[in-house]
């Protein structure tokens, strides 16, 4: 049996489901927004006595935990308005996984180096040199691969039959627009007899 989603465009997200997708992240956030700001009180309330490493190991996890909340906080706003908001109500279906944890990756990688540019005072030029060099190699790898795939939330006809046969060998097409996909069933199986 099939499933049907009945998810509209501009679909309206209900407040209760917003405060049960943000109010963790968001309690987290605002828990280490605090404790920095009000650092000195405090550390002479609670720390009065406590030793220099103590101290040392409480304000640094205090800083590290105010960016890795700031990142979660952002990732679930991501996800709960652009990807299972914006995007799902524009294509009338949910998204993926995949992006969503893309987009993660990315957040939680920019939070990475701000502990380490910002809590630890390190240069992260080094970083960010090697991971352009990362990517550009993962991209060269992944080349022939991203050629052969097509993954379609635009609107309908929009993929042609000669960017269908410049594909590689048995391409993977998932057109995806609702509710006329980029490129119709029935005209990609007459193009090409491999998809």
């Amino acid at each position: 049996m099939v499933k049907e989603y009945n998810i509209q465009a501009r679909q309206e997200i209900p407040a209760v489901f917003l405060f049960k997708r943000l109010w963790i992240p968001l309690s987290f956030f605002l828990f280490f927004l605090v404790s920095i700001a009000s650092k000195e009180e405090l550390s002479i309330r609670f720390l009065g006595n406590a030793s220099l490493v103590v101290r040392d190991i409480v304000e640094y996890g205090s800083q590290i935990g105010l960016w890795v909340s700031t990142a979660f906080l952002a990732q679930r706003l991501i996800t709960v308005f652009v990807w299972d908001g914006l995007i799902a109500g524009i294509s009338g279906r949910p998204v993926p996984r995949l992006p969503k944890d893309v987009t993660a990756l990315c957040v939680f990688v920019v939070m990475v180096v701000g502990v380490l540019a910002t809590v630890f005072d390190q240069s992260v030029t080094g970083i960010w040199a090697t991971s352009g060099v990362v990517s550009i190699v993962i991209g060269i790898a992944l080349r022939n691969v991203i050629l052969d795939v097509f993954i379609g939330l635009s609107k309908a006809n929009m993929m042609t039959k000669e960017m269908l046969l410049s594909m590689n060998n048995d391409p993977i097409v998932f057109a995806m627009a609702n509710p006329d996909p980029e490129i119709d069933y029935k005209v990609a199986k007459r193009t090409r007899d491999d998809i």
